[in-house]
């Protein structure tokens, strides 16, 4: 834990002096560099809306696939019933002889 907590402090120290190594540079303050870089990493990411909507539009387009092959399924057991037989099995003594 304690190693942790050094490797995150040595971290850190390395990201300050980046950033007034960077600030020297192109003449801004280190917390403006920091600002940017905040607003640089965050623009990336998706917003939670739309995050949400994706992730509904995705479970909607499910439901319609599961509902899909339930009505598939019960069309092909309608059509495997053998009470109604759409192929004359009782005629096929005429059609041999």
């Amino acid at each position: 834990m304690m190693m942790m907590m050094l490797l995150l402090m040595m971290m850190m120290v390395v990201v300050m002096m980046m950033w007034k190594e960077l600030s020297k540079r192109v003449d801004w303050p280190p917390r403006q560099i920091e600002r940017w870089w905040r607003r640089r990493r965050n623009q990336g990411k998706m917003s939670e809306m739309r995050r949400f909507r994706e992730t509904r539009s995705v479970l909607i387009d499910l439901l319609f696939i599961i509902a899909a092959l339930f009505i598939v399924i019960l069309i092909i057991i309608s059509f495997l019933s053998t009470d109604e037989s759409y192929f004359p099995f009782n005629d096929l003594t005429l059609l041999i002889g």
